[in-house]
């Protein structure tokens, strides 16, 4: 589980890291057979360029070195 301080990078430009600095929670806005799910966790990324970008958890992988 990915928490505040974690070095991360998005799945889809792993080139782009950055630290957790803010975790939220988010209603969902997606169906599934059973239902919608109540939340989705929303990340907020300080990356290392000075950006500072929201992701959904499932869109980050963190970085271990």
């Amino acid at each position: 589980m990915l928490k505040i301080d974690d070095i991360v990078s998005p799945v889809s430009n792993m080139s782009k890291r950055g630290k957790i600095v803010e975790v939220k929670h988010s209603p969902s806005k997606t169906w599934m057979i059973g239902g919608a799910p109540s939340h989705v966790r929303v990340l907020v990324v300080q990356h290392f360029d000075g950006e500072l970008i929201e992701y959904i958890s499932d869109h980050l992988m963190q970085h271990f070195d």
